[in-house]
């Protein structure tokens, strides 16, 4: 079953699309854990 899985997330997109997605999807990842750590912090301050 997983085996399939990859196959298919691998098939979707090709090597030559990977290296330009990739450090967008890590920019945007890290992005969204910081502003979730923003707000986390911003909660436990205002209370």
């Amino acid at each position: 079953m997983s085996h399939e899985r990859d196959v298919s997330l691998s098939s979707l997109s090709p090597p030559s699309f990977s290296p330009n997605i990739c450090p967008i999807y890590h920019f945007s990842c890290s992005l969204l854990s910081f502003s979730f750590c923003l707000s986390a912090s911003s909660l436990l301050f205002s209370s």
